[in-house]
C-alpha cells in the first residue's frame, strides 16, 4: 500500500508536477522534491522606473531564457504616494502571456496630467507568477516627476501718485 508520496516498498512514482528521488537513510525511504524539468526560466525587471507626469510608464519583464511553453504572469498596480485615479490609471488585474520562445513583455501604465505643482510621487507595478516562474524584483517602483512649473508671485511696483511730493508728503 502506498502513502501520499507515492511510495510503495521503498520505491517512488513520478508525478507530472514533481520529480522525486529517493535516499535510503536508516532503512527508510525519503522523498526529495526537485524542480520540474519543464520549469520556466527566471524573469527580471528593473527595480525602478521614472516617468514624466502625463506620459506612459513602461515596465519591461524579461525572461533569462526563452519560454519553453506558454507562461502567464499576472500584474497589478499598487498605490504609493501617487494615488490611482488622480495620478495614474489603476490596473487591478493585468496579465502577460509569454508564448514559447518569447523572452520579453511590456506593461504600460498611463500617468495622469494635472496642473498642480507637487513633488515627485510613486506607485508600484507588482508581478506574480505563482510557482511557475520566479520574478526577480517583483515589485517595481514607478516614480512620476511633476511637469508643472511653479509660478512666481507677480511683482508689484508703485510709483508716487500725483498727490504726493517726492518725499512722500502730501503735495500742496
Amino acid at each position: 500500500m502506498g502513502d501520499r508520496w507515492g511510495m510503495k516498498r521503498n520505491t517512488l512514482t513520478r508525478t507530472a508536477a514533481v520529480t522525486a528521488t529517493t535516499a535510503l537513510i536508516a532503512g527508510a525511504a525519503v522523498a526529495v522534491a526537485e524542480t520540474p524539468s519543464t520549469a520556466s526560466p527566471i524573469a527580471k525587471t528593473a527595480k525602478s522606473v521614472t516617468v514624466v507626469e502625463g506620459d506612459t510608464a513602461i515596465v519591461t519583464l524579461t525572461l533569462k531564457k526563452p519560454a519553453k511553453h506558454r507562461t502567464k504572469v499576472n500584474w497589478k498596480t499598487l498605490n504609493g504616494t501617487a494615488k490611482a485615479g488622480s495620478d495614474y490609471t489603476k490596473v487591478k488585474k493585468g496579465r502577460l502571456i509569454f508564448q514559447r520562445g518569447e523572452t520579453e513583455k511590456v506593461v504600460a501604465v498611463t500617468t495622469l496630467d494635472d496642473t498642480v505643482v507637487e513633488p515627485s510621487e510613486y506607485f508600484y507595478v507588482k508581478f506574480s507568477a505563482g510557482h511557475v516562474l520566479k520574478v526577480k524584483n517583483p515589485k517595481v517602483k514607478v516614480t512620476i516627476t511633476d511637469n508643472d512649473a511653479a509660478s512666481s508671485s507677480p511683482s508689484v511696483t508703485t510709483s508716487p501718485s500725483a498727490s504726493t511730493s517726492p518725499s512722500g508728503a502730501p503735495a500742496s
